[in-house]
């Protein structure tokens, strides 16, 4: 598939777990995949957002196009624990991963996965998630862990 470019995507490495009565959230890593992000059509659009009374729509939500699928909140573990979702790092804002689908009919195989746009500073998502990649786009290694690349 045309289009794609590199994309940072933060996976979280194992789950979270209880330390003196508090929960604590995994750690995340930054992977790095090539992904086409584009915006709903205008029929996917009605599919997943809704107006509110001004008219305006509640949520922003992308669809991407990868060779690799992407981690929703609705896979379980092989514990059989709930997954922590892939946030993608896009347009200076940060997208959680709500749908992967995956189209492998043997001709263009791929996965196309629905992300919608997250707020952390109203303590949406992981805390470990940095409030901005450094500017070459990859997230602080520091905070995040090890950088590694997915094979495309």
């Amino acid at each position: 598939m045309g289009f794609r470019h590199l994309q940072t995507i933060y996976r979280a490495e194992g789950d979270s777990e209880i330390v003196d009565g508090m929960v604590v959230n995994p750690s995340y890593k930054t992977l790095e995949i090539m992904a086409s992000v584009q915006p709903l059509n205008n029929s996917e659009a009605a599919q997943y957002t809704k107006a509110n009374g001004n008219g305006e729509f509640t949520a922003s939500i992308v669809k991407l196009y990868t060779d690799e699928p992407l981690l929703t909140s609705k896979q379980v573990t092989e514990q059989g624990n709930a997954c922590w979702p892939d946030y993608v790092w896009w347009q200076g804002r940060y997208w959680k991963v709500i749908m992967c689908s995956a189209y492998q009919s043997g001709v263009i195989s791929h996965y196309k996965s629905i992300a919608q746009e997250v707020d952390f500073d109203g303590g949406i998502g992981p805390e470990e998630v940095p409030a901005e990649p450094n500017t070459d786009g990859t997230g602080s290694d520091s905070d995040m862990g090890e950088s590694e690349s997915a094979e495309t």
